[in-house]
């Protein structure tokens, strides 16, 4: 019996930058199901959500600076939307989302900080 996931859809990231301040919004494709629910038959659905949130901010000297790190678990909504914002950062810098669920999957994209 195979155990692999399915592949994650990508991330929907923007990233702005005003005034010294990067605006992030993402939109996370992931099932996030509480494994408290039931199938049409009765049974019950296994649990399947994100666990760890990490954003990167990659700059012109090329180091990444971690500037959220969110631990979460079934008290988050299916295709979570997530916002955030933090100081610095440049246009053509680069953000990094990370996520790592419960079952062991990864996911990682990139945007360009406009």
């Amino acid at each position: 019996m195979s155990t692999e996931l399915p592949p994650s859809e990508p991330m929907r990231l923007r990233a702005s930058h005003a005034n010294g301040v990067t605006e992030v919004r993402v939109l996370v494709k992931h099932i996030m199901e509480t494994g408290q629910r039931h199938d049409g038959n009765g049974q019950l659905i296994p649990a399947h959500y994100i666990t760890e949130v990490q954003a990167h901010h990659v700059g012109a000297q090329g180091a990444p600076r971690l500037v959220l790190q969110a631990q979460w678990s079934t008290a988050i909504a299916q295709n979570p939307v997530l916002f955030f914002q933090f100081k610095g950062g440049a246009p053509g810098d680069k953000v990094i989302l990370q996520w790592v669920d419960n079952l062991g999957a990864r996911r990682s994209d990139e945007t360009p900080i406009r």
